[in-house]
């Protein structure tokens, strides 16, 4: 694809990602698209269950639109695929792993499993610790962490999923962390950007309360805050956001009485 010199760096940065894109089989273009939505670092057990949680169709006749978008739908039979499977997680890995030698991802070593836990968008330490038979069959896989070589890569396939698109990912993201402990506040980022305030809002109440347990007081003002505005726009009743108000003014009174970290 040329780039006329009166493009922008970043521009041109962009048409050269776009045109790396299309050179790409349907496998690995599937597993970018899925894995667009994930800002941090991510392991192979991520985006399976991306996978397992959506599927990609270019289109109905089988073939992509001029657009080049596809559509992700949500795949409540899987498409046969199991994400429990350790041969399907392997699958996966391979194709990250040419992914990275096509320079389309890069491979992030060194990572131990509790900094995975701690780095990696999707699903890995607490969450599969409900599937521990995934945890011990995918040892291998998930040691591997991936990244996108460069954010303007990220974002020329980010910004070819449409916004439905968009929303079933992260509504899949969302789902792979809500369960996890100190995971609150990820799990709620990710449902206000499936467009699902009503259920971001209280999970901001929760991660409030996990920050209070460690005298993180700031935190937890920004989180009650985020708490009360995300319920306005769900629609809470005004019940709801009285209990938030509550919350809030119960810790601005706490803070008086024991004022050992300044609120700013």
């Amino acid at each position: 694809r040329s780039i006329s010199l009166e493009d922008s760096v970043p521009r041109a940065l962009s048409n050269m990602m776009e045109a790396l894109i299309a050179q790409l089989d349907p496998m690995s273009k599937q597993l970018m698209l899925c894995c667009a939505c994930v800002t941090r670092p991510f392991t192979a057990v991520t985006a399976e269950l991306l996978l397992a949680a959506v599927q990609f169709r270019p289109s109905q006749r089988g073939e992509e639109s001029s657009s080049g978008r596809g559509t992700i739908e949500d795949d409540k039979g899987n498409n046969g695929r199991n994400p429990t499977d350790k041969t399907e997680v392997a699958s996966v890995h391979d194709a990250l792993q040419v992914l990275v030698d096509r320079q389309g991802l890069s491979l992030v070593a060194g990572r131990s499993q509790m900094q995975q836990g701690r780095n990696d968008s999707g699903a890995m330490a607490t969450c599969v610790d409900s599937r521990s038979n995934l945890a011990q069959a995918t040892a291998h896989t998930s040691s591997s962490t991936y990244t996108f070589v460069h954010s303007l890569l990220r974002e020329a396939v980010h910004s070819m999923l449409t916004l439905d698109q968009e929303r079933v990912l992260h509504t899949a993201l969302a789902n792979s962390v809500v369960d996890s402990p100190l995971r609150a506040q990820e799990a709620a980022t990710h449902f206000i950007a499936a467009g699902k305030p009503g259920v971001a809002w209280p999970l901001y109440i929760r991660a409030a309360s996990d920050h209070n347990e460690v005298g993180s007081y700031n935190d937890v003002r920004t989180l009650y805050i985020l708490a009360l505005e995300t319920a306005i726009d769900a629609g809470a009743s005004r019940f709801e956001q009285a209990k938030i108000h509550g919350g809030l003014a119960s810790l601005m009174i706490l803070r008086l009485f024991n004022p050992g970290e300044a609120m700013t």
